[in-house]
């Protein structure tokens, strides 16, 4: 009995890193997917719009896709100036956290003077770069037109896999739903139903947060300006976006903000708009974002953690994006299955 259960354990954990593995090697093929899976969630009400009025199964897909094509390149629009004023403030933005980086190890040195000939030697390979390391790291911050002609067909390539599959996703979204209904241990049609309530649940979490992250925006880009921070609206815009990547997000916001004060502001003022940000971010984590989703949508912040250190060690910033709504889902999905098990239980008779 118990070589069997450690048997079983064996294979659960292989099983779990070879799908690990996977998803890791096979990033180009499984990262666009997953992202029209979630995708395919979030737009969940519209799909259901398409089908009460009637449309055919194609017709309504398309019209999904388009809508969701759409909302991105009305996005990608908007940010261009957001994204062309972080190209050119860049070099100052990475000089700025050069110096604080190299201030900290300085405090740290003279805190931590255990060893002379550490210190030295540090001290060595810091000076020895000069200048012109600082220029070639600076030159090389982003890529050239030659690196990205040499990426383009990877990124296309990864684009037409993330419409094809948010495509078919869309269109056989109940057959694939029925199919995993048949999989479970409970009645196939109430658990079908559980897969759909699961999709709203995540549709209805991913538009509250979007808006709860659009006013944030707006929040810190008001607050920046009124105390004269330059680039508030980049600086809003870029709060908003990462504040969809939990708690990394967030924290790296602070440290620009930590970093950039000093380069504006003289005496206490430099500490400012760090303050200011990390005040507002208390304000809505803590009260605007519990308040709104509610009390079913909450996750185990450990869980929470897990998933975003997973995804983004997978995937980079694209698994931070995913993280989030794939946990709630399939929290959903099983929470939901897990309840129709017991009731079967309880009756004797499968759920309907």
């Amino acid at each position: 009995m118990h070589s069997n259960i450690r048997q079983h354990w064996q294979l659960t954990i292989l099983a779990v890193v070879a799908i690990i593995a996977a998803l890791y090697f096979a990033k180009p093929v499984f990262a666009p997917f997953t992202l029209a899976f979630v995708f395919a969630i979030v737009l969940t009400p519209i799909s259901d719009f398409w089908q009460r009025t009637g449309l055919p199964a194609t017709a309504s897909s398309l019209m999904t896709l388009f809508l969701c094509v759409l909302m991105i390149v009305v996005l990608a629009v908007l940010l261009e100036p957001v994204a062309n004023g972080l190209y050119e403030k860049w070099p100052s933005i990475r000089g700025g956290m050069r110096e604080m980086v190299w201030s900290l190890r300085g405090l740290l040195r003279d805190i931590d003077d255990v060893s002379r000939e550490v210190t030295g030697a540090l001290g060595s390979s810091a000076t020895g770069e000069g200048d012109g390391g600082v220029v070639d790291e600076a030159s090389k911050s982003f890529p050239s037109l030659t690196e990205l002609m040499f990426l383009a067909p990877a990124l296309l390539g990864q684009v037409m896999i993330f419409l094809g599959a948010l495509y078919f996703l869309l269109l056989c979204r109940s057959d694939v739903y029925r199919w995993l209904g048949k999989l479970s241990t409970v009645n196939s049609k109430a658990a079908a139903l559980k897969f759909y309530e699961a999709d709203r649940l995540v549709a209805r979490y991913s538009l509250t947060i979007t808006v709860i992250n659009v006013c944030y925006a707006v929040c810190v880009a008001l607050v920046f300006k009124l105390i004269g921070m330059p680039g508030y609206i980049i600086w809003g815009a870029v709060a908003g976006l990462l504040n969809f990547v939990v708690y990394l997000g967030p924290a790296l916001v602070a440290t620009a903000a930590l970093v950039a004060g000093p380069a504006v502001f003289t005496g206490g003022m430099a500490f400012v708009p760090a303050a200011a940000y990390v005040g507002l971010n208390l304000i809505e984590a803590q009260f605007v974002t519990p308040t709104l989703v509610g009390r079913q949508m909450n996750v185990n912040p450990l869980l929470v953690f897990l998933s975003l250190c997973l995804f983004l060690w997978l995937w980079g910033p694209l698994g931070g994006i995913v993280a989030i709504p794939l946990l709630v889902w399939f929290i959903a999905v099983y929470d939901g299955l897990t309840t129709l098990a017991e009731e079967e239980a309880a009756t004797g008779t499968p759920a309907i």
